[in-house]
């Protein structure tokens, strides 16, 4: 599994050139697909937005935790196979 940070895409004009919105936070991605967000400093939360297994976030966590600091918390949805 593959994961990266990028800026996060919300853009806004200053001086007429488009700047990352949230410039504290970070996408996160796993193979490419868009998977949550995270803060660029220690104590902040991660946010997934889909489901994910228990090793997958664990891995997530310490990623963050190597690149920008023990996260608060890690969240995610509810797994979908709950409802069902």
């Amino acid at each position: 599994m593959q994961i990266t940070f990028e800026d996060h895409p919300a853009r806004v004009c200053v001086d007429g050139e488009m700047v990352p919105a949230v410039p504290d936070q970070r996408m996160i991605r796993l193979n490419g697909l868009h998977a949550g967000y995270c803060g660029t400093t220690a104590g902040r939360p991660v946010s997934m937005i889909r489901h994910y297994e228990e090793g997958v976030i664990l891995r997530v966590r310490d990623e963050v935790t190597t690149r920008y600091g023990r996260p608060s918390s890690v969240t995610q949805p509810p797994d979908p196979e709950d409802y069902q």
